[in-house]
């Protein structure tokens, strides 16, 4: 008799959970020159209201997709990558037009994925900027 060739699997050896990682880009460069040009408060105003649109645009886009309207997320994604790089959030400028790709192309389930990817990056760069923002 021939062995079976399927591999043997132990359900413990899977992950209970998937996690992605991966590290978020931001340009402290951008940070400094917004410090230098309009000072602590001016600054840390500037980054609050850019975050309050992130904030608002990430959750257009969530309704748009929750409603089939994938012609606005394209809209969203432009915002958001504006957005981004206007307080040197590189991975968010950089992942925004991969949701607007996703989203002419049509493809749901490809912008939802690049849509939670790019709120990940969101999530991770408003928590880091904080940290930076004042050196």
């Amino acid at each position: 008799m021939t062995p079976d060739p399927t591999p043997t699997f132990d359900a413990r050896d899977v992950p209970s959970t998937i996690t992605p990682s991966e590290p978020s880009e931001y340009d402290r460069g951008v940070i400094r020159q917004l410090w230098l040009d309009h000072g602590d408060t001016g600054a840390e105003r500037q980054i609050c209201r850019t975050i309050t649109a992130l904030e608002g645009a990430l959750a257009g886009a969530d309704r748009a997709i929750a409603d089939g309207r994938l012609a606005e997320v394209s809209t969203y994604a432009r915002q958001i990558s504006r957005l981004g790089a206007s307080i040197g959030f590189r991975s968010v400028a950089r992942i925004a037009p991969m949701v607007e790709e996703t989203a002419i192309r049509r493809d749901p389930a490809a912008v939802a994925s690049t849509l939670a990817r790019l709120t990940r990056h969101c999530d991770r760069s408003i928590y880091e900027i904080w940290d930076i923002s004042g050196t």
